[in-house]
């Protein structure tokens, strides 16, 4: 499974060219329902985002008519993982936190250890190179992101019945994992062959991790339980890499209209030469 496709509208592909980046929603806003059920009081799905992905080549109908426009539609195929990667500024992390190790393990990579200043308290590890977000926007005061790397961001979605996974508990006395959320779906959306990209967000900024390791984890509590407590983004936009901007490949909808055909062609002179824009394989096919 080398490409994903991602069916949208002509308006939609306009503003991803033109800010070479795609957006991803929090499971609160999508259509399934059940996304957002789970067996704890607070709300979670608000703090996973995802942007949702098929693997099937062939065009689906159901997903022409339910994510797209017959009128208006495209279908984007791209290559897995398009998004940029950033490696982090060691500079700004040391002017930033005192209290970091740097390490270098036998693949010669650098790490980044965080420890905290408790005797009993958090510590976390992470690679330096290839974050899914610019450094600025990992280390904030605001969220922390749990999933930062390409190969930790992309899962096929699970089509399951079982009620236990459907409805997670998601936090206990010692922990809340995010992770059971935007990876199970009931088996009557098994059409959809879906890949997510999927970031998961905790309102507490990695310098209150750091410097304050057990209230952190009170305050993690108390926001997730506070309504008024919301990320400062309704969603997020994970920027494109140049080469996988380049290969995108266009299919119009079976009924498109002659005007978003032509907006479709200006889209690609003005903004991406060497997008490949192709008619749908459905076309003259449905009345």
């Amino acid at each position: 499974m080398d490409y994903l496709y991602h069916y949208t509208t002509v308006e939609s592909l306009a503003l991803i060219l033109k800010n070479k980046s795609f957006r991803l929603s929090p499971l609160s806003v999508l259509d399934d329902l059940q996304e957002e059920r789970v067996k704890d009081v607070q709300k979670f799905s608000e703090y996973v985002f995802v942007s949702s992905w098929t693997d099937d080549k062939e065009e689906s109908i159901p997903m022409w008519n339910m994510y797209s426009n017959m009128d208006s539609g495209i279908r984007i195929k791209m290559k897995k993982n398009p998004f940029k990667t950033y490696n982090v500024d060691i500079a700004l992390l040391t002017q930033e936190f005192h209290n970091i190790q740097i390490s270098k393990n036998i693949f010669n990579e650098y790490d980044i250890i965080f420890s905290a200043k408790e005797p009993i308290g958090y510590t976390s590890k992470f690679s330096i190179k290839n974050l899914i977000i610019p450094t600025k926007d990992f280390f904030t005061e605001k969220y922390y992101l749990h999933n930062c790397t390409p190969e930790s961001i992309l899962i096929k979605v699970n089509y399951t019945n079982d009620e236990k996974l459907l409805t997670p508990q998601i936090s206990n006395d010692s922990s809340i994992v995010l992770s059971k959320l935007g990876i199970h779906k009931k088996e009557c959306w098994q059409f959809q062959k879906e890949w997510r990209y999927v970031l998961r967000f905790s309102p507490v900024g990695v310098r209150e991790i750091i410097d304050y390791p057990l209230t952190s984890m009170v305050n993690l509590y108390n926001r997730y339980s506070t309504p008024t407590h919301v990320l400062p983004f309704k969603y997020y936009y994970l920027v494109l890499e140049d080469e996988a901007l380049e290969s995108m490949e266009i299919t119009l909808s079976p009924k498109i209209s002659e005007g978003y055909r032509t907006i479709t062609q200006l889209l690609k002179n003005e903004y991406n030469p060497h997008m490949v824009i192709k008619d749908s394989s459905l076309t003259n096919d449905i009345r």
